[in-house]
C-alpha cells in the first residue's frame, strides 16, 4: 500500500533525516513530501539533505517556504 509521508522543518539536519528515512523504510510506490524548511537559513546544509531526498526510491516533493526563500534570494 501506497503511503504519503510528510515531513516537515528539516533544517539541514541531514543526520536526523537518515534516521528518519531508515526507521519509514520509504518504497517506490511511496510519496515524500518536505513541507518548507529543508535548508537551514544561516548554515544551508540544504545540499546534503537535497542529496539524501533526491537518491530516495520514491516519488519526492519539495514545498519551499521561507528558509528556501532566503536561499534563492541571496542565490
Amino acid at each position: 500500500m501506497a503511503r504519503t509521508i510528510i515531513v516537515g522543518d528539516i533544517h539541514g539536519c541531514w543526520e536526523t533525516l537518515v534516521q528518519l528515512i531508515e526507521k519509514l523504510n520509504p518504497q517506490s510506490e511511496d510519496t515524500f513530501i518536505s513541507l518548507g524548511d529543508t535548508m537551514h537559513k544561516r548554515t544551508g546544509g540544504g545540499s546534503s539533505v537535497v542529496a539524501i531526498l533526491r537518491d530516495l526510491p520514491c516519488k519526492v516533493r519539495l514545498i519551499f517556504a521561507n528558509h528556501e526563500d532566503k536561499h534563492i534570494r541571496w542565490y
